[in-house]
């Protein structure tokens, strides 16, 4: 996932706390959302 997404999804600007989530591949993150989909009532 590019770091500038991270940053404006976290809101948050220091480069430690984004590295922490620069590792998500985008095809779990769109599995885990898609599972909470239903739960969200979208």
């Amino acid at each position: 996932m590019p770091r500038e997404y991270i940053k404006e999804l976290r809101g948050d600007t220091r480069g430690e706390t984004i590295d922490i989530y620069d590792h998500i591949d985008m095809e779990e993150l769109r599995a885990a959302y898609m599972e909470c989909v239903p739960k969200l009532g979208v």
